[in-house]
């Protein structure tokens, strides 16, 4: 895959409904498809934009199916389109910004809710999780709920490790977040 052609995202748009009617032929030889998906996990730390793939693909890696190797090629290819991308620190006055989602019901598997949350010191980023909900939720606004109180957990221990190692209290950590029920809720 050396001289692959490159592509803009990470993830096919439909790879969940394909997922869905998972009947095609299984992968020949499983261990390289863990080996992909193991190197892919150090990758992470570097690109937290492949988070989210990482962690779904890394689902199937008992029984791989063919669907699932072709996204894992997909995930190289893009890679190899964004080996110059980095991550940019700037000095500033160090504030603290937080980002976060749910995708309702989102695994194909066991309708359990995907959740997202990334935190930026100023112009990089600094932290970021992605994960299932443990519980299966039976709502959107139940699902945001527990989404919005994730990155507060966050948010205190970043706040706490700033003033530990740099004698530093960062001021008003502001936490973007997309839902109004979940908002109030919390």
């Amino acid at each position: 895959m050396v001289d692959c052609n490159s592509v803009t995202t990470p993830m096919e748009l439909n790879f969940k409904k394909l997922c869905r009617s998972v009947v095609g032929p299984r992968v020949a030889n499983p261990v390289e498809y863990r080996q992909l998906m193991g190197a892919s996990m150090f990758l992470v730390n570097s690109h937290p934009d492949i988070c989210f793939v990482v962690n779904t693909l890394s689902q199937y890696m008992v029984k791989p199916h063919q669907i699932h190797w072709i996204a894992a090629k997909n995930l190289l290819r893009y890679l190899r389109g964004t080996i110059y991308y980095g991550l940019r620190y700037t000095t500033g006055n160090l504030r603290l910004h937080g980002y976060t989602d749910v995708d309702w019901a989102g695994s194909v598997v066991d309708r359990k809710s995907m959740f997202g949350c990334c935190f930026s010191l100023e112009s990089a980023s600094l932290s970021w999780i992605n994960r299932k909900h443990k519980p299966v939720v039976v709502s959107t606004v139940e699902a945001k709920y527990i989404a919005a109180s994730m990155p507060y957990c966050e948010a205190v221990w970043l706040r706490k490790l700033f003033s530990e190692l740099f004698k530093h209290m960062l001021d008003n950590i502001v936490i973007f977040y997309d839902s109004q029920s979940g908002i109030h809720l919390s």
